[in-house]
């Protein structure tokens, strides 16, 4: 695995997505890094513009449950 994580579950939402995702310790910021990039790259070829798409920074929720991830991906 290039960024040792795992993604379990995703929604592609109109001006946002949700991953669930199983990271070890550092891998999650890597790999959001790189999926953030790669698709403001694409979004801003396809529609001829530059610069940040997003101004929120990263929100991660620690799922400690099988139920809570059942919840979570329904």
């Amino acid at each position: 695995m290039r960024f040792d994580a795992s993604v379990l579950a995703h929604w592609l939402m109109g001006n946002h997505f949700h991953l669930v995702v199983c990271a070890r310790s550092g891998a999650l910021s890597r790999l959001m890094r790189h999926v953030n990039g790669v698709y403001t790259l694409a979004f801003n070829r396809r529609h001829g513009l530059v610069g940040h798409l997003s101004r929120r920074r990263l929100r991660a929720v620690q799922i400690d449950s099988d139920r809570c991830f059942a919840a979570l991906s329904r």
